[in-house]
């Protein structure tokens, strides 16, 4: 019974838990159960044997409890996860939010430069065609000009050769002209006394 007693003992003394979760229990019913028969044990000594017996019978419910103690706190942590999850999320989203505004706030700002800038665009391209419609008429009078310039040129050598030429012949020209001249008044007094003449 002594080594029955002390056996026990160091059995107990691993600590529930652990007795619990061991190969033990089997040994365990069996010692108190074998002590049980020991004539000199007191009432309390029977009580604490009767106890030790069901040791093996809450075990399950000790295992059981201490799965759902595992997954409660699992719950929990799971839980406070994402409770801090939602709070970076929330954070991130109200960044995001404010991100948000001053992207469009500077959109807004971009598109107006954008819209002023096209209208400087319309208005010089607008300006830009009735310019080249200038240029166009400007270069077609060039053009002109130069024809008009390279015809006289062609004719010039001509004209000076022909002004040379009369020149030469502007002494004869002049006597022509004087004896012509006398030539009218010439005729023009010979029949000047028929002036009024009537029969």
């Amino acid at each position: 019974m002594t080594e029955a007693r002390k056996k026990l003992v160091n059995l107990l003394c691993i600590g529930f838990p652990a007795l619990f979760t061991s190969d033990k229990l089997t040994e365990v019913t069996t010692l108190s159960l074998e002590l049980q028969n020991e004539p000199n044990l007191s009432d309390r000594e029977l009580s604490m044997l009767k106890l030790i017996q069901e040791i093996p019978l809450a075990s399950s419910d000790f295992l059981e409890a201490k799965r759902v103690a595992k997954e409660a706190e699992k719950f929990f942590a799971d839980l406070e996860a994402k409770l801090t999850r939602v709070s970076t999320l929330r954070n991130d989203y109200n960044a995001s939010k404010q991100e948000i505004a001053l992207l469009e706030v500077e959109d807004i700002s971009t598109s107006s430069a954008i819209q002023e800038i096209d209208e400087k665009i319309a208005i010089l391209q607008s300006r830009r065609a009735a310019l080249a419609k200038v240029a166009n008429r400007t270069n077609k009078k060039i053009a002109e000009a130069k024809s008009k310039q390279r015809m006289v040129m062609d004719h010039l050598p001509k004209i000076v050769d022909e002004i040379r030429e009369a020149n030469s012949q502007s002494s004869e020209w002049k006597l022509k002209k004087q004896k012509s001249a006398e030539k009218e008044v010439e005729i023009l007094t010979k029949f000047a006394p028929l002036k009024g003449f009537s029969i």
